[in-house]
């Protein structure tokens, strides 16, 4: 497929299943501001800030709207590890602490990274939430309108025509 048409609030929209291919704009997004800061004379709390503060911001606006594929996932976390450890986007040497351990709370005397896998799969599962819970959105309505109806989000059955996500 083609560049996307159609755009609403900066998010192209796709009636198909997002590739990484496709996501590639919140990575290029993600990777242009790294060149911009001054990271030589950064140190590693400046460093974590910014992953904190812009980079993970970014890929919280991706992921509560779409599932993002897991090579985009992963991606997004190399960035992330890269510019911590080494200054860069890119691989430039081998990171002193492993990333999983670096993603722990900080109550465990950990930096506190949020798992992006994980923040997808929660910012998602608010919007079932919202559905479950028949809040008072415009779309919530909509979707009982139309899918759910009198029989609950339970025993809603997977239709045909309804899209991936």
């Amino acid at each position: 497929m083609g560049p996307f048409l159609i755009k609403h609030l900066g998010m192209p929209l796709s009636p198909r299943r997002w590739t990484k291919a496709d996501c590639d704009t919140v990575i290029e997004k993600i990777t242009k501001r790294i060149p911009c800061w001054t990271s030589r004379s950064l140190s590693y709390a400046g460093r974590l800030q910014l992953i904190h503060s812009v980079m993970f911001s970014m890929h919280t606006y991706w992921s509560s709207l779409f599932i993002l594929p897991k090579g985009v996932i992963k991606s997004i976390e190399a960035i992330c590890r890269n510019f911590l450890w080494g200054h860069k986007a890119e691989y430039v040497k081998a990171p002193p602490v492993a990333w999983d351990f670096v993603c722990k709370p900080k109550k465990a005397s950990r930096l506190g990274i949020i798992n992006c896998g994980i923040w997808n799969h929660a910012a998602i599962a608010k919007h079932i939430w919202y559905i479950a819970n028949e809040k008072a959105c415009l779309w919530v309505k909509w979707v009982h309108g139309i899918y759910v109806g009198d029989q609950g989000i339970r025993t809603v059955e997977n239709k045909e025509n309804i899209a991936w996500y």
